[in-house]
């Protein structure tokens, strides 16, 4: 089952990223967060949204991929052109997710 929550945000200035879309992250095929987003989110926010601050800089630091590729942080989900409905993967210790639902 996918836990939802939302990520603050303003309008962005792109009609096709400007309203809240849905995302799923992905960690392994059993553990799926839904997570509402805008285009204007940055990769950094989504890590943020879903490990917290202070697990989200760890080293090593945990990683987000679209399409096989590997999403810088300081870029936003519209430039990597994320719509919704995708889904991101994430890649990090198995130890940062237990401390991730521990936190919840």
């Amino acid at each position: 089952m996918a836990d939802s929550v939302e990520l603050p945000g303003s309008v962005a200035a792109e009609p096709e990223f400007a309203s809240e879309m849905k995302v799923t992250v992905q960690s392994d095929p059993t553990r799926n967060c839904d997570l509402l987003v805008y285009g204007h989110n940055t990769v950094e926010d989504v890590l943020v949204e879903i490990l917290g601050r202070d697990r989200a800089g760890r080293v090593p630091e945990p990683r987000l991929f679209f399409n096989d590729l590997e999403l810088q942080k300081q870029k936003t989900l519209a430039e990597y052109g994320i719509k919704p409905d995708s889904v991101l993967h994430l890649k990090c210790t198995p130890r940062l997710l237990v401390q991730a639902d521990e936190y919840d």
